[in-house]
């Protein structure tokens, strides 16, 4: 207080605890004065600080002082005349003001302050001022807000404001007022700050003061202190770059946004969510770490860190420190490596020929899954391995290797072959601690490159309408995987038959989204059989497609049945052939035993041979036959079985036995014929004879009309009564002597009777194989009594030969006329069906072509013997009797034809004749009758009306011969009865089912058969063996009598002879008359011819005396002397007295004894 601030008043005095606080006016100014009161009594010696008050102006006066122990505080009023008060606040430490309260003036004039009093549990001080004369009493606040931290809060609320001031008691009560009249609760932490949360507003202040942020600790008790809170709105992070750290490593972020401010407080925050009991949050604020650049960028510094933080992280930034924003954008802080990640984790390749993991990459990850990228610096090897779905089969893979290098990798050079659609799994394998990670994927569908057919047309067409299975077809990738969505519209597919069709219809079918599919409802096709039609399926044009077309499996008309077969190019299935195998096939073989010309006939022929082999595509035979229908034999085999050929001696002797037993027969059979005349006496067993041998030859030429066995046996009987030779064992020594030669062989051996007669002629004439000059000697009369004597009975030579050719051709008949007609039977065959394969074989031989020259030839010669031997014989027979008849009468006709009349009524001496017609009708219908039941009916009435004739006729003369040709023929129709239901007609059908072969019926009626036949033999054999017993007996008595007889008559003889020959003598005198030789032969002659006959076939012998007294010529005159001669004596001969009466049959009856 000295110098120009001269102190003049003291205008307030202070005491707080031990300090004095004085407040001195001063001329210019006031000077405030802190005294210690506990150091000493001077004031100017203890005053511990002296502090001017500025600012009041000069002569400012102090109203008013009070202390505020609580505030450390020292209140100043001072007024400058003229002006309102004004109240300081002074720091008691420092006596430096910091505060200031200006009272107002109301209607000109200013509050002045004249004192203050303090309520220091309210915290409030009363100011007594007056305007004018009239007092005023303020209440002011002993509490105030000094700064707020932070000093801008965000508009969301929740920022967190530490209030700092002083006064600032716990009244209970305590609040922050904020702007716009909202308030919240403050916490009360000292005297000196209070905490606070902003409430949410809805703007941002609007000036960069902000809006002033005041304390109240009690009701309507607010600061003043204007102390500004700026409201802000929530900073926005937009990116962040790099968006990812390591965390043992600092690095800056850069982070672009918007809302960003300049602030002390300006805070990045780096975290993630909270695992467990770990908390993942830091952060950052200070210039070293945030760097304000913008208001739409800012810098923040990645911490070190305790280790990675799990995802997801982020990096948000906070204006007040305390809201930060909610941005969500990822900021990484990376680990060290752990495993391994695949990306996409499932993902979808389209499927290709060759489909590449184009789109996948391989990282290193760290515990959290991050991707270590640039931060891991090892190098690892991994092992590709594909499965199908969550199988173990492998799927085949390209590049199986792959390189991880920096973290990462690319897995281009991996790829499936053809992959189906579906799902998959990717093996990768590594050394790494979790060695191998499983990655599930998906193999889509491609884009179309192709048609395909997913249901396959039906495989057959039945011609007359839709297929049965129509096609389906649908859309494939190049891996042959089906497209489902092909993403365009109003797709279609046409399909054509290829070759075309009859029809030549094209078929559209059109993609159906819902099944993914194309779907026929209308292909029809109609096939010709052989012929393999397709399905062409073509899409559509579609820009920027390329699709392949697609064809169908094979389409074939409708296979046939099993009993049908088709032919190429038609459009119908045919019923099988009779003699086909048929497998529903255009391929048919043979059945067994037919025969096939060529494989595209046809015709199937059945083999008569039974040698045709079945299952073959043409016509095939068994071993050692040959030729067409297997009907010929290999050379040095033979016979129907063509069994191998006998040696060639054995061949040899059978022939020659065959031909010496043939010509014994024929030999034998005409010395019988020849010997017969018309004076023979009945001879039955002749007629039996003939009898046996007609049936024979009768079921010789019928026997193939029966059933294969009967027909084996019939041949066997029937063969020695027709003259046959062994044709197939010459065939074997004489290959080349074929079946034409053999018929003109045949057609020759009628002159077998020629020959015949002219070696019995010879016999004859030479007296009996006589030696010629023997012979010679013989006068002709003893020569024609010889001749008379001999078998022949003196016959002519004419007559020999009529009787031979009749023995002859009686044997031959049925074999000449049976050659002729074989001869002229051919069988055609149609190897094509259609005539233009019509080819004719010789039914006896087959390998004589009827179509060619030679036997066209032959054929007309055969015609021409046919009629000379087939009518011309029968008929020869009645010509040459009525030729004999005319020559010599009746008997020359009855000696000469005795073997064909023999044992015959004279009106039906020809029925033989009638036989041999039957022979030739039975023969006609063997050979050309073709149906065999047709066959058999005819032959049945052919016999009947035979049985009938004999039945009504009874051609011979004797009961027994009828009976048994009866007999014979009886059972001829009854053989032909019975073999009927055995007989297949011309449609294959029997008269009974149970007559198949084989069966019970059959056999039963085959035994039938045979027995009866059987049967008939054994009577026959048993007439003959009854009348040979008869004979027998009947020539042994015969002969005992022809002994006596013989000897009586030559006893007789001689006698007679002896006196006849004395008579003679005395009759030789010149007074007898001499006999002539003619008449003495006569007398004398006796013949035993008939006595001996007589009595060999057991007539009674006639005694005879041979030299009757009334035959004796009368003795002739002596001759003269020395001219008599005595005649050498001749043979001495007994000639019948007695000629046999003749019969009115023509046969020689013995007269009564």
């Amino acid at each position: 207080c000295k110098g120009s601030n001269e102190c003049t008043v003291l205008g307030g005095v202070g005491i707080m605890d031990n300090s004095l606080f004085l407040a001195l006016e001063g001329e210019r100014e006031i000077l405030l004065a802190l005294v210690n009161l506990t150091a000493g009594s001077t004031i100017r010696a203890h005053a511990l600080l002296v502090k001017h008050l500025q600012g009041l102006g000069s002569g400012a006066l102090v109203t008013a002082v009070t202390a505020d122990p609580v505030l450390w505080a020292l209140f100043v009023a001072a007024n400058v005349p003229g002006q309102a008060s004004v109240i300081n606040k002074i720091n008691a430490t420092t006596l430096d003001p910091y505060g200031v309260a200006t009272m107002r003036t109301r209607g000109g004039h200013p509050e002045i302050v004249y004192s203050m009093e303090q309520d220091t549990r309210a915290r409030r001080m009363y100011v007594l001022s007056g305007i004018g004369n009239q007092p005023l009493i303020i209440t002011l606040l002993l509490y105030s807000v000094i700064t707020i931290e932070p000093p801008v809060a965000d508009v969301q609320g929740g920022t967190e404001i530490l209030v700092s001031g002083e006064g600032l008691a716990n009244l209970g009560i305590t609040e922050c007022q904020f702007a716009a009249g909202l308030s919240t609760p403050a916490t009360w932490i000292s005297n000196s700050e209070v905490r606070c949360i902003t409430p949410t507003v809805n703007s941002t202040s609007e000036s960069c003061e902000g809006d002033a942020l005041e304390i109240a600790l009690s009701a309507g008790l607010v600061t003043e202190n204007r102390m500004g809170l700026r409201r802000i709105s929530t900073p926005s992070v937009l990116s962040l770059s790099p968006h990812r750290g390591f965390y043992n490593e600092e690095q800056w972020v850069v982070v672009e946004g918007y809302g960003f401010i300049s602030a002390s407080t300006l805070t990045c925050r780096f975290y993630a969510a909270s695992m467990l009991d770990q908390v993942f949050d830091v952060s950052v604020t200070g210039a070293n770490y945030v760097q304000f650049l913008s208001a739409t960028e800012i810098r923040c510094r990645q911490p070190i860190t305790a280790g990675p933080f799990p995802d997801p992280s982020y990096l948000e930034i906070s204006i007040d420190g305390q809201v930060f924003s909610k941005s969500l954008i990822n900021y990484d802080i990376v680990g060290d490596p752990f495993a391994l990640e695949v990306d996409p984790p499932q993902l979808a390749i389209q499927a290709q020929a060759l489909s590449r993991f184009e789109d996948v990459s391989i990282y290193t990850i760290d515990v959290y899954r991050h991707r270590v990228l640039e931060f891991d610096t090892g190098s690892y090897l991994l092992t590709a391995n594909v499965t199908r779905g969550r199988s173990n089969s492998s799927v085949p893979i390209t590049g199986e290797k792959i390189t991880v290098l920096n973290g990462q990798s690319s897995a281009d050079g991996l790829g499936m072959k053809m992959p189906q659609t579906g799902e998959y799994v990717l093996r990768l394998s590594t050394t790494l601690p979790n060695q191998t990670i499983l990655v599930m994927f998906y193999v889509l569908e491609g884009e179309p490159t192709a048609l395909f057919v997913k249901d396959q047309p039906s495989e057959y067409t039945t011609n007359d309408g839709p297929l049965e299975r129509q096609p389906i077809l649908a859309l494939a990738d190049s891996a042959h995987n089906q497209v489902y969505q092909p993403g365009t519209v109003g797709l279609a597919v046409r399909a054509s038959v290829v070759p075309q069709d009859d029809r030549g219809v094209d078929f559209i079918a059109f993609f159906s989204e819902e099944l993914g599919e194309f779907v026929f409802k209308d292909v029809a096709i109609v096939a010709r059989y052989g012929v393999d039609y397709h399905l062409r399926f073509v899409l559509q044009h579609i820009t920027n497609w390329t699709v392949a077309n697609v064809t169908s499996d094979v389409i074939v008309a409708q296979i046939c049945q099993k009993n049908e077969f088709f032919v190429y190019n038609g459009t119908t299935c045919n019923s099988c052939p009779d003699g086909a195998v048929c497998d529903s096939s255009a391929f048919l073989v043979t059945a067994d035993n037919y025969w096939r010309s060529n494989n595209r006939t046809l015709a199937f022929i059945s083999c008569k041979s039974g040698a045709c082999l079945g299952d073959q595509p043409i016509g095939a035979c068994l071993p050692h036959f040959e030729g067409d229908l297997c009907m010929v034999c290999e050379r040095g085999y033979t016979g129907k079985s063509c069994d191998q050929c006998s040696g060639t001696f054995v061949i040899w002797s059978l022939i020659g036995l065959a031909v010496f037993a043939y010509l014994f027969l024929i030999w034998f059979t005409t010395y019988r014929a020849i010997r017969k005349d018309s004076r023979s006496k009945r001879d039955i067993m002749a007629v039996l004879f003939k009898i046996s041998i007609t049936h024979l030859q009768t079921i010789g030429i019928t026997r193939s009309a029966f059933p294969a066995l009967v027909d084996q046996i019939f041949d066997t009987t029937s063969s020695p009564a027709s003259i046959s030779l062994p044709v197939s064992d010459v065939s074997c020594v004489l290959p080349d002597f074929g079946t034409l030669s053999v018929f003109y062989m045949y057609m020759c051996l009628p002159s077998v009777g020629l020959l015949m007669a002219t070696l019995i002629f010879w016999y004859d004439m030479t007296l009996g194989c006589m030696d010629s000059i023997k012979r010679e000697q013989l006068h002709p009369d003893i020569k024609a009594k010889i001749k008379q004597k001999s078998f022949t009975r003196g016959k002519t030579f004419l007559q020999i030969v009529i009787v031979s050719f009749s023995v002859v051709l009686y044997f031959l008949y049925p074999t000449l006329i049976k050659q002729i007609a074989q001869l002229n039977l051919c069988d055609t065959y149609d190897f094509d069906n259609d005539g233009k394969g019509e080819m004719r074989f010789l039914a006896s031989d087959y390998s004589v072509d009827c179509n060619s020259d030679l036997y066209q030839r032959v054929r007309l010669t055969s015609i021409v013997f046919m009629l000379s031997y087939g009518i011309g014989i029968p008929a020869s027979f009645w010509l040459v009797g009525l030729f004999l008849r005319r020559l010599g009468g009746l008997t020359m006709e009855r000696d000469t034809l005795a073997f064909l009349m023999g044992g015959m009524h004279m009106q039906f001496r020809y029925w033989e004749t009638l036989n041999m017609i039957r022979k030739l009708v039975l023969i006609v219908i063997m050979t050309y009758v073709p149906e065999r039941r047709l066959k058999l009916y005819l032959l049945m009435w052919a016999l009947g009306m035979t049985l009938a004739a004999q039945f009504f006729c009874r051609p011979f003369d004797q009961p027994l011969p009828n009976k048994i040709e009866s007999v014979s023929l009886l059972v001829l129709v009854l053989s032909i009865n019975l073999a009927m239901p055995l007989t297949l007609s011309e449609s294959g059908g029997l008269f009974f089912s149970s007559t198949e072969e084989g069966g019970l019926l059959s056999w039963l009626l085959i035994v039938t058969i045979l027995t009866v036949n059987g049967l008939t033999a054994l009577l026959i054999a048993s007439v003959f063996a009854w009348l040979g017993f008869n004979r027998v007996l009947g020539m042994k008595s015969a002969w005992r009598r022809k002994k006596e007889r013989k000897k009586a008559v030559a006893t007789s003889l001689m006698r007679e002879v002896s006196q006849r020959f004395t008579g003679a003598m005395l009759k030789l005198s010149p007074r007898s008359p001499r006999l002539s030789p003619g008449r003495r032969e006569k007398d004398f002659s006796v013949s035993y011819e008939s006595v001996h006959k007589g009595a060999v076939e057991g007539d009674p012998v006639t005694k005879v005396d041979p030299f009757p007294s009334d035959s004796l010529p009368p003795p002739a005159p002596d001759p003269p002397v020395g001219s008599h001669v005595v005649a050498a004596p001749e043979p001495v001969r007994i000639t019948p007295s007695l000629r046999a009466a003749e019969s009115p049959s023509g046969w020689a009856t013995p007269p009564a004894p």
